[in-house]
């Protein structure tokens, strides 16, 4: 499955590519409006609601408490939104929003002892998915990242960011990653390296072939 990752919050864009079997990530700390979000939640599941750093605390929890008392899919945290975390804890013990937890390095991809560690500690504080992405700087580092999927439970989203690390984007749910993370046009990228939507499904679907 390929997951879109949209900067906005607009509920004829989420609809449609609802309509299209996608999955929809919606990142509030990049969305200058987010006046349709509540609407947005109240009418799709499917989505991946996340928003980082940066704002304040209780802000940010109101509207994960929203999305989650809705029943929508996901909600993403960070590892070290450990405050947040406890904040939601009882709401998604009695919800079917499931919870990922994220670790990213914008610099480099570590060792790969450390990110099964991340992965580790990240299931035992209750994730239900771990997303483990780090900078790839070459194929070295897309076979760190590539093999971590040997110590996954179905349970890790791991890929690079940059171009170099494209190509695991693309491979990702060959090797047994839930859903894989797309943009929505190339003007629209979340991420560095991030492919868009119709690109992303055109090189699954023809890998998809061969198997």
């Amino acid at each position: 499955m390929i997951c879109v990752s949209l900067p906005f919050v607009d509920e004829k864009t989420v609809g449609r590519l609802l309509d299209q079997k996608f999955l929809v990530e919606v990142r509030l700390d990049l969305a200058k409006d987010k006046s349709a979000f509540c609407k947005v939640v109240k009418k799709y599941k499917q989505i991946v609601v996340t928003y980082r750093g940066g704002d304040d605390i209780a802000v940010r929890a109101k509207f994960f408490e929203k999305a989650i008392d809705c029943g929508i899919a996901y909600v993403d945290l960070g590892i070290t939104d450990s405050e947040l975390k406890n904040i939601l804890e009882e709401k998604l013990k009695n919800s079917p929003t499931r919870l990922i937890l994220s670790y990213h390095n914008f610099d480099v991809t570590p060792a790969k002892e450390k990110l099964v560690d991340i992965y580790e500690k990240c299931r035992s504080e209750g994730a239900d998915i771990v997303k483990i992405v780090t900078m790839s700087n070459g194929v070295a580092d897309n076979a760190v990242i590539m093999s971590l999927y040997e110590f996954s439970q179905g349970d890790m989203i791991a890929f690079g960011m940059g171009n170099k690390g494209k190509i695991t984007r693309i491979i990702a749910p060959f090797l047994g990653a839930p859903f894989t993370y797309a943009c929505y046009s190339r003007g629209k990228k979340t991420a560095q390296g991030q492919i868009d939507y119709k690109s992303l499904k055109n090189m699954i679907a023809t890998i998809e072939k061969y198997l």
